[in-house]
Formats: structure tokens, sequence, C-alpha cells
């Protein structure tokens, strides 16, 4: 891993320790150490863009309008070429914690996960504001893999955004949902009961058709069939697209 001199000169930096590697699929991204006088450590997230210089100069200029509008994102420390280096967001990865509820037997109806579902909720309605107040027009994240959330000292923070793009929200809780369904074991009954939580939860904080939802869901849920090389029923699913259907969900304006 190559890190500019010119990040060394500016910050005083006397080495630097790689402590990990995480899966990418289209980057290379490192948790590391940088250690100056006084040998302190500070922590540090670098990202190599292997892809387009499209895909580096969108997410910089993301992540620095987000942190304008106060959305909790990491900060940028350095920038050069195809390379990104930012705050460490030291935490919990979103869909672990929610693996671990599930683990712990913690039942849905539990005030830990409904703060765990609205906090990711409010993190996404900062987003889309944020986006809107920017762009004048609604902007969706596209990538909604929990792996992209960090739970962190009580915050959510966001990573990823180089799938940015115009949408509808419908379409990134639509696949929040088939990720939601589909991680292993797939549609076991406490992930379908969250799912569910998870829906109603957000319905009361985003404008939502619940219908435009449900398509993208289903858009989803086949992808990932497709690219698993493998099939899923639709039973459980539509058992939850009907429970959906039978309530009255409450909407509240963007």
């Amino acid at each position: 891993m190559l890190i500019p001199e010119r990040f060394y000169e500016e910050n005083q930096i006397k080495s630097i320790q790689i402590n990990e590697k995480f899966y990418s699929k289209n980057n290379d991204v490192y948790f590391i150490k940088a250690y100056r006088e006084g040998n302190i450590p500070w922590n540090l997230a670098v990202k190599f863009y292997k892809r387009s210089r499209y895909s580096f100069n969108k997410e910089v200029d993301l992540l620095r309008h987000l942190r304008e509008y106060e959305v909790m994102v990491p900060d940028i420390y350095f920038t050069s070429n195809n390379l990104i280096i930012m705050e460490y967001i030291a935490g919990e990865i979103m869909l672990d914690r929610i693996l671990s509820l599930e683990e712990s037997e913690v039942t849905c109806s539990s005030e830990e996960v409904y703060q765990t579902i609205n906090q990711l909720a409010q993190w996404l309605l900062s987003f889309y504001q944020a986006m809107r107040k920017w762009k004048k027009r609604l902007y969706v994240k596209e990538d909604v893999n929990l792996r992209n959330f960090i739970y962190s000292q009580g915050k959510i923070y966001g990573i990823d955004f180089e799938n940015t793009h115009p949408g509808v929200i419908e379409a990134d809780v639509g696949k929040l949902c088939a990720f939601l369904l589909t991680y292993t074991p797939e549609f076991t009954e406490w992930r379908c009961s969250f799912t569910e939580k998870l829906i109603r939860i957000f319905s009361k904080e985003l404008l939502l058709d619940t219908e435009v939802v449900i398509r993208a869901m289903r858009k989803e849920i086949t992808v990932i069939a497709h690219r698993r090389k493998t099939s899923y029923s639709m039973e459980v699913v539509n058992k939850i697209i009907d429970s959906w259907r039978r309530e009255r969900m409450v909407y509240k304006v963007l």
C-alpha cells in the first residue's frame, strides 16, 4: 500500500502500520495506524479506488457536502489521485448488530429493536434531506447493504457513496428489506418480524409508497438469488407483504 509522501510531511507522520484490510468488491480499503511524535497512534481509514476517476471524485464531493449538512459520515483528511485518507469510525457494523439481536433472541417488540431501526431511519432521513438541499432533487444511497452503516458511541455513520444517484426512497428501503431477509440463514422468523417492524417505523418517518417498496424488494431478492445462483420461495415474502397491506401506514411528508 503506497501512501503519498506529502501525507507524511503535512501530518508529521513517522510510520504507518496496516491493521486490517476490509472486504470490498470494487476498491482496496484498509484500517491503518499512523504514528507521529510520541508514538501516539492516529486511527485512519484508507480507500484506494480501482474503478474510474469519476467514482473517486464523486465520493469525495459527496462526503464533503454531507459533512457540511451535518450528516454522520467520516471526515476526509487527505486526497490524492485515486486515494482518500479519512476518519476511521470504530464501532459495530449494523449487520452484526442486528444479527446479534437475533442471536440473543431479543423480541422485535423491544425498545432495543425500536431504537436500532429508528436510528437507521433517522440517518437515512438526514441523508435524503441533505441531498435534496444540495442537489435540489431527491437522491438515493443505492448501496444500502447493512455493512455500510456503523454504530459508534450511540450514533450511526454511513459509508460508501459511490453509487448514489437520483431516485426514490422506496427503492432504497425495498433493497434494505431484501438484504435483511436474505442474509444467511435466509428468511428466519425473527428477521421477517424485524423487517416488518422496520417498514412500519420507516413509514412514520419517510414518505413511502409501500407498493413501490414491495416492487423494489421483489426485484432485489431476484437479483440476489441470481447472484448467489439459487432461488427463493416468495411464500414468506408474500405473508409479510399481506400484513403490510392489511395495516394502514402512517405517512409523513419529508
